[in-house]
């Protein structure tokens, strides 16, 4: 995802502060909620807990891009 919205134009928070997971790879770690009427609300439904594991955020939209899905505490 962040390496896709560098390609298009965007940009980066380099380094997310207090963001990480210590459990296992495949443990569900926060929820995610998903926009309505978006492919991922047709997957997952509006929340789904999902794991977690990167240090990057984006923080200017790469072109074309649009946000589907969001961390609620953000």
């Amino acid at each position: 995802m962040q390496l896709m919205n560098v390609i298009l134009g965007g940009t980066l928070n380099q380094n997310i502060l207090n963001h990480w997971q210590n459990g296992p790879s495949d443990s569900q770690y926060h929820e995610m909620v998903t926009k309505k009427h978006s492919f991922l609300q047709d997957i997952y439904c509006e929340k789904a807990l999902i794991n977690s594991f990167h240090h990057q955020s984006i923080k200017e939209l790469g072109r074309g891009l649009e946000i589907i899905a969001i961390r609620p505490e953000t």
